[in-house]
């Protein structure tokens, strides 16, 4: 059972060789582990099971975007197979979280420095899944704010400036 179990904690995932080399005792009615041997190969098709579906879960997460619950998923691997398996899922989000905290600093950024076009550019980059869905109507509120701001400035010294046109054509018809 040692040698299947050893098959069994393989990374290259070699489970159906583990459960060949524990059925040789499992198929054994005369063998007083037969039972022992029965229920592990059980319970290591239905970790294996488990295994998959978590690793298909956090796959599909990755590829809707929900960064989170590819993590969440990833997270609750345990299998060594599994384990290499998931690595590359795990980099692909944490290379798009950097990407997506990237778009997000640079929309900051520009709105800082009044670039409203710009901000508005980097924050429709960022998905529809949060915490990136409340990141992007933040920026895109505030470029409104500072736009609606600007208009009013505009609005307010348009209006100085038909005042000032007033006044002088005022003082220009009294002389």
């Amino acid at each position: 059972m040692q040698i299947a179990e050893q098959y069994y904690l393989d990374p290259s995932g070699t489970l159906a060789t583990a459960v060949s080399v524990a059925r040789t005792v499992a198929d054994d009615d005369e063998n007083p582990m037969h039972q022992q041997a029965q229920a592990l190969i059980d319970r290591w098709q239905m970790d294996w099971l488990i295994q998959e579906n978590h690793f298909q879960a956090a796959q599909r997460a990755l590829n809707l975007g929900q960064l989170d619950l590819a993590l969440t998923n990833a997270q609750k691997i345990t299998h060594p197979h599994y384990l290499e398996k998931i690595k590359p899922v795990i980099e692909a989000v944490q290379a798009r979280r950097i990407e997506l905290e990237n778009f997000l600093e640079q929309a900051q950024q520009s709105l800082l420095i009044g670039e409203i076009e710009r901000a508005i550019y980097f924050a429709t980059k960022l998905p529809d899944t949060e915490p990136w869905t409340t990141q992007k109507a933040q920026v895109l509120e505030q470029a409104k704010s500072i736009q609606i701001n600007r208009e009013r400035r505009w609005q307010s010294v348009l209006w100085l400036l038909g005042l000032f046109v007033v006044v002088l054509s005022a003082l220009a018809g009294r002389r």
